[in-house]
């Protein structure tokens, strides 16, 4: 379970009346080793909140010569057994008190696998390893949990040896950063106790034990933290006169539980090529942290004197930024350089809320997301959002920079006054629960591929409440509108405009809805409306309806043509078309 406090003065242990044994190493005589690796990620699934959970990880490395000495450390939150090329290694059931094993003698010359079975027996799991080993030149080296450990919620024949199909196997959930010598959760250890309730069973006496010593002051963080990849070392203080190199330099100077607001200043006018690898790839900005309540990370762009945004610019991760816990928020600057391998901007997913204020994207593929929320994520944006808004007029191939909501998450305007949204080749797609709401003063979005410029389905929303909308799909097979099996599109107090020349503006299949006030159609539609399958139309056109068709139980009902109604109507399979002057088209007529 997760920890906190512990009000007590006193704490008893329950051993054996007759016998206090020190518990040896696994392999024998304890033997030197480097004192410990770098930070470790705090690891598990994707939902590290499930209770009574059971999971399988494992990794995989190289020893090119026999290692003199190896020590491994694990705190999991709650339970795990450790298993060192096939071998059990022991087990750790106390994360407030990471088990140190001496595995020196399994370890092999050649490829070797870390594996553990791990339980959670209730509240947030987690799980934090190092394993340190020195060779017979004393050279050292080290692994630690990281996004490369691969994991599975179900046991399969031979998963802890080192020959082993892993294919099907999932890419751990890096939910925060652990330094070396804490436990999975960060802080230091303490003992794990139980409070004497006059309970002792025969055999058993108490031992007190005083609680564990208070942690040291923290070093004062610099307000702001400063980085420049031009002026900064990463070994420096942070401040103003001494910046950091890099970002991840910068969250690697946060305490491991967050209690006061942050703010990371970045310098203007320089592309970033790498995140600095700190506790961290370099190819992708994790943010995961615990924090307080209304407790926030803010990561402030400073342009520079022509007003140059500082440049999120590496590459070849599957996102350039990856959000899983905590509060963060992204303010004026650029994410991507445009690079062919940048094809995810930023991805929210879990359990993290993510403020975006004034950002430009540049980041290019055949159909991912500029912005990506999955897993309950909340994605709340501010201000300017413009995703790669120069392609409004000429698009080429791979260029595509979408808005993704999915699996519970939520992509919100909270601004209204000045705040706009540009897609120049993208669309905003919900689906599985996921919700967009736009809200903000305008937004248009052209759309070069095959997607439509609103995509919803299965479950997912799209409410353009309040916001005028400009949507242009630039393929004439393509469809602007096109909700599907049960998606949904809400637009009340919205007014739409859709340009372009299109076999058809507004699609429904399969019990999906839409419902708007103004529609303004500019350009060249052979159909205005077609649905089918239960779906709902409800809406206003602000000029000439072209043909229109309800089939199966389908249902459109205009309520205001501002020009003519050029048809044909058709109904079929109990489909239905009503029109502003009461009349009703059924398929029976």
């Amino acid at each position: 379970m997760a920890p906190h406090p512990t009000p007590v003065l006193a704490f008893f242990l329950l051993l054996p009346a007759a016998v206090l044994p020190a518990q040896a190493p696994i392999d024998g005589a304890a033997v030197p080793v480097p004192a410990g690796s770098g930070p470790a990620a705090r690891i598990w699934d994707h939902a590290p909140n499930k209770e009574d959970a059971e999971l399988w990880f494992r990794r995989t490395f190289e020893l090119r010569v026999p290692v003199a000495a190896a020590r491994l450390t694990v705190s999991c939150d709650n339970w795990c057994e450790v298993f060192v090329n096939g071998e059990s290694a022991g087990t750790a059931d106390a994360w407030e008190q990471p088990t140190t094993l001496d595995v020196g003698r399994r370890l092999q010359t050649g490829d070797n696998v870390i594996a553990l079975h791990c339980k959670n027996l209730g509240g947030p799991a987690a799980l934090a390893l190092w394993l340190d080993w020195r060779d017979p030149t004393g050279i050292t080296g080290s692994v630690v949990t990281d996004a490369d450990w691969l994991v599975h919620d179900q046991e399969h024949d031979g998963w802890n040896k080192v020959r082993f199909d892993a294919a099907r196997w999932a890419k751990a959930t890096v939910t925060g950063q652990v330094p070396a010598g804490e436990t999975c959760w960060g802080g230091k250890p303490h003992a794990v106790a139980m409070k004497n309730l006059g309970l002792l069973g025969p055999g058993l006496r108490a031992i007190a034990m005083a609680p564990p010593a208070p942690a040291p002051a923290a070093t004062p963080l610099p307000e702001p933290i400063v980085v420049d990849g031009q002026r900064g070392r990463d070994d420096a203080a942070g401040d103003h006169e001494h910046p950091l190199r890099s970002l991840s330099a910068a969250i690697a100077l946060l305490p491991a539980l967050l209690t006061a607001n942050v703010t990371i200043e970045l310098a203007g006018g320089q592309v970033y090529g790498d995140t600095g690898g700190h506790g961290m790839p370099k190819d992708v900005l994790q943010l995961a942290m615990r924090m307080r309540p209304g407790i926030a990370v803010r990561i402030v762009g400073q342009s520079d004197g022509t007003h140059a945004r500082p440049v999120l610019g590496w590459a070849g991760s599957p996102a350039l930024v990856l959000a899983t816990e905590g509060e963060w928020q992204l303010e004026n600057l650029q994410i991507g350089s445009f690079a062919t391998q940048q094809r995810r901007g930023v991805m929210a997913q879990g359990p993290v809320q993510l403020t975006l204020r004034d950002l430009t994207f540049r980041t290019r593929s055949d159909a991912d997301a500029g912005i990506h929320a999955s897993r309950g994520a909340h994605v709340a944006l501010l201000g300017a959002i413009r995703l790669n808004e120069h392609l409004h007029g000429k698009a080429a191939d791979e260029t595509f920079a979408g808005v993704v909501a999915t699996e519970h998450a939520t992509v919100k305007f909270e601004q209204r006054e000045g705040a706009l949204l540009e897609l120049g080749n993208g669309s905003l797609i919900a689906s599985y629960y996921g919700c967009i709401r736009l809200g903000c003063a305008t937004a248009r979005i052209t759309c070069w591929t095959d997607s439509n410029n609103l995509g919803v389905d299965n479950s997912g929303r799209i409410d353009l409440h309040d916001t005028t909308t400009t949507l242009c799909a630039r393929k004439q097979s393509n469809i602007p509108i096109g909700p599907e099996h049960d998606g949904h599109i809400l637009a009340e107090g919205a007014r739409i405009v859709i340009e372009g020349d299109n076999d058809c503006a507004i699609a429904l299949q399969k019990a999906s809805t839409f419902t708007c006030n103004d529609i303004e159609l500019k350009g060249t539609f052979r159909k205005t409306v077609w649905a089918m399958s239960g779906s709902t139309f409800v809406g206003r056109f602000l000029g000439d309806v072209t043909r229109v068709e309800a089939h199966t139980g389908a249902g459109v009902h205009i309520e205001k043509v501002g020009g003519t109604i050029q048809g044909p109507l058709v109904a079929s399979s109990g489909g239905t078309i009503s029109l502003p002057d009461g009349t009703v088209r059924r398929s029976d007529q």
